[in-house]
């Protein structure tokens, strides 16, 4: 398996991460080999110190990956323009985080995907919180009825990692959303049809890692659980471990669907919030 990490620098947290990752036989059972470029121009350095090859353009890249991870996790504004030269290639491609920061943006990618008929993967790896599966004893009598998720970081490019614990739990189907937080202390709150319910709560603070981490509580009936969000390490793995399995059979784990609602629910609650803050309809 070929892989090529596009990115705006690769000298960044997911990209090591993700390399290491793919690196252990342990972990991922397959040869992989991955090729780097990125938009700064500087991937030789990257690529010499993780042995990873030096890719000399986006078009270099496609024609040698059968793969391709678009990452960019601090710099999402470049999704869009990385996706205009990669998806025409035709060939698997993950997003990293989500598909853009704009709804506009991840509307184009979505669209320029389905008439290319790529196979498109885009998720935050707090989907995959090993945490998760203490709802599946929930589940199995019926459906999550109300969660709260809490967690910490900017809203923009870090509030998709709570929300993602939300949808997760959920669904990625809510009808509509309201933000009655501040702008470090944001409070959205997600309408389901049926009646159901769910709370993100993000802080933004200089100590957030201390006491603002990745948590939940859920409801079904009368019985809840609830948990704090501890094995870091094991929702990267996890993530690449779908990610892999995506490049194996062309099928994601979430629909483009699914990745497009991530990115409305995000504004919505921006517009909300701008609004002093009012109900915003979901489409």
């Amino acid at each position: 398996m070929k892989i090529a990490f596009i990115d705006h620098h690769l000298d960044n947290f997911h990209a090591n991460t993700f390399i290491n990752i793919l690196r252990d036989r342990t972990l991922i059972p397959y040869e992989v080999e991955v090729g780097g470029w990125e938009l700064q121009g500087a991937a030789k350095e990257w690529c010499t110190q993780h042995d990873v090859r030096p890719l000399k353009s986006i078009d270099d890249a496609v024609r040698w990956a059968d793969s391709v991870m678009v990452l960019a996790p601090d710099n999402l504004e470049c999704h869009l323009n990385l996706a205009e030269q990669v998806l025409p290639a035709a060939i698997p491609t993950f997003f990293d985080k989500m598909l853009a920061i704009e709804v506009e943006d991840a509307e184009r990618i979505a669209d320029l995907a389905t008439r290319c008929s790529v196979p498109v993967f885009s998720s935050s790896a707090l989907s995959f919180a090993k945490e998760l599966a203490l709802a599946a004893e929930l589940r199995a009598n019926g459906p999550i009825h109300d969660v709260l998720t809490c967690g910490m970081g900017s809203w923009r490019g870090y509030g998709i990692h709570t929300l993602s614990l939300a949808l997760a739990l959920m669904g990625a189907n809510p009808q509509r959303l309201i933000d009655t937080g501040t702008e470090g202390a944001r409070t959205l709150t997600m309408d389901y049809r049926d009646g159901r319910r769910a709370v993100v709560d993000v802080r933004t603070c200089a100590n957030e890692y201390e006491l603002a981490p990745w948590r939940f509580i859920a409801r079904a009936d009368s019985r809840a659980v609830a948990t704090v969000v501890t094995d870091y390490s094991g929702f990267y793995i996890r993530l690449i471990q779908h990610v892999v399995e995506f490049f194996r059979v062309g099928v994601a784990p979430f629909t483009l669907n699914d990745s497009l609602m991530a990115v409305k629910i995000l504004k919505g609650a921006n517009d909300s919030l701008a609004q002093g803050g009012t109900w915003i309809p979901l489409q």
